[in-house]
């Protein structure tokens, strides 16, 4: 299955095959010194209609460190969401103290599919090569990724307060999505994490 990934804020673009690697020439969407929004838009190869959306903020552990700023402090002036998993990652000791090899850590903001795009493998391809996908644009090697799952209900995908229950069955799929993928759930928090292996 062919899809097209695209910049949100430019027209560069590339193809990628849920069967293949992702991996051409793109640009890198730079917010901030001490983190990075990546902003996708993902669009059917044959009708070029978006299907999907993918935005993963990254920060630069490595940056943070030595600048001696508190990475909460950071988090916070993203969002409340991503605040509290910083917190719940540094409350599990799941940051890391060397932060050299692999120096960003990466939360998954969003993760939208068009209902009729769904159960066609996007998603867990997303999910699969995500940290190849970071290694690429960044040319560093991620640490981990959390992600706070709550789907949109897709009356609005910009709004996320219309975000579903986690007694909806469209969050059971989801869980069920990152589970297979290599996530676990950190203490009962509704916040999961994937730490990164070597081989990327």
């Amino acid at each position: 299955m062919l899809f097209v990934i695209r910049k949100s804020d430019n027209k560069d673009n590339f193809s990628f095959s849920t069967n293949t690697s992702p991996l051409e020439n793109a640009d890198l969407w730079m917010e901030g010194y001490y983190y990075h929004r990546l902003d996708l838009s993902i669009f059917n190869e044959d009708d070029k209609v978006k299907i999907a959306d993918l935005v993963i903020y990254c920060f630069d552990l490595k940056k943070i460190e030595d600048s001696e700023v508190d990475l909460e402090y950071v988090a916070d002036s993203i969002n409340a969401d991503v605040d509290s998993s910083m917190a719940i990652l540094s409350a599990a000791k799941l940051i890391p103290d060397n932060v050299c090899e692999k120096p960003m850590l990466c939360y998954i903001d969003k993760l939208y599919i068009k209902p009729k795009f769904r159960h066609k493998g996007l998603g867990s391809w997303l999910m699969k090569n995500v940290a190849e996908l970071i290694k690429f644009y960044y040319d560093k090697e991620p640490y981990g990724f959390v992600i706070y799952p709550r789907p949109l209900d897709g009356r609005n995908p910009d709004d996320i307060n219309e975000r579903l229950d986690t007694t909806s069955e469209m969050y059971q799929l989801m869980v069920s999505l990152i589970a297979k993928n290599g996530f676990y759930e950190i203490n009962e928090t509704n916040y999961f994490f994937k730490k990164c292996e070597s081989e990327i």
